[in-house]
């Protein structure tokens, strides 16, 4: 019987097992994978691998042109990809689909949150949680991000050996800058006093699987990623046009700025209702 033609699904197994997984860092492979179930694997996972086209790189590359850096990562992303698969005999040589796709440009965006737009950030989080339409860990990886500046892959591996509640900050050992030591504040301490720890996870962002961390950060019901998400609640407050809401540019906006509560002063340091 001869055997089935390899499906994109079954590429982004082997890639993410023999080259994520053995060639980058953890945070690195944790994002790749983020990457692949998030935008690849919605769209391509049933496509043989043989048939995938340069217009199916295309549209699903233009799918995400409202997040320009995001749609080139995911871009670089498949190109690896696709120049493996020839590597590992699965496309024919020299048939890269990923070849001549122009990038997006990317406009860096430098706006901060003012106390007023962090109060409407923090009362939507806390709506959100009241009325339990966000996961609980979903909502503290938000508060974290904002809290501790941390990139959005450190906030979602992190791993309670990292967590020094008595020494009041997180040390990482595998960030993109090497490891470091963050410094947390009051209510970020409150924020991860709070997280429940589900059966002897080592994960602080418990993800639906077992025994592995939170990898997207969707919405119930919805196929975005996880910088979207960050979008997403920030856009009923009115702060789209902030990057210091998506994924990495609140580090410029937070400690010792963002310790501070959005309206009220904390009460013993564990954050009210209008705190973020």
């Amino acid at each position: 019987m001869a055997r089935a033609a390899p499906i994109v699904a079954d590429l982004c197994s082997r890639y993410l097992s023999e080259h994520a997984g053995s060639r980058k860092k953890a945070s690195s492979a944790d994002e790749d994978r983020r990457m692949v179930e998030s935008f690849v694997l919605p769209v391509l996972r049933n496509r043989k691998v043989a048939d995938v086209t340069r217009a199916d790189i295309v549209k699903l590359h233009h799918s995400l042109r409202e997040t320009p850096y995001q749609a080139n990562r995911v871009l670089a992303l498949l190109s690896k990809m696709m120049q493996l698969s020839e590597k590992w005999g699965l496309r024919p040589d020299g048939l890269n689909t990923c070849r001549h796709v122009e990038r997006f440009k990317e406009t860096k965006r430098d706006r901060y949150l003012s106390a007023d737009e962090l109060a409407r950030l923090g009362d939507v989080l806390a709506e959100r949680e009241l009325t339990a339409t966000e996961a609980p860990n979903a909502i503290a990886a938000v508060r974290l991000l904002i809290l501790t500046g941390c990139r959005l892959s450190e906030i979602l591996t992190l791993r309670w050996e990292h967590v020094d509640f008595a020494g009041t900050c997180l040390r990482l050992p595998d960030s993109k800058t090497e490891a470091k030591t963050v410094h947390l504040n009051a209510p970020a301490l409150a924020v991860l006093s709070a997280v429940e720890r589900k059966d002897a996870s080592p994960w602080v962002i418990v993800g639906e699987k077992p025994g592995a961390h939170l990898v997207n950060c969707r919405s119930r019901g919805d196929v975005s990623g996880s910088s979207n998400r960050v979008s997403r609640g920030c856009r009923r407050p009115g702060l789209q046009g902030s990057r210091s809401a998506g994924e990495r540019a609140h580090r410029n906006t937070s400690a010792p700025r963002m310790a501070r509560p959005c309206r009220a002063p904390s009460r013993a340091g564990v954050p009210v209702a209008q705190d973020v």
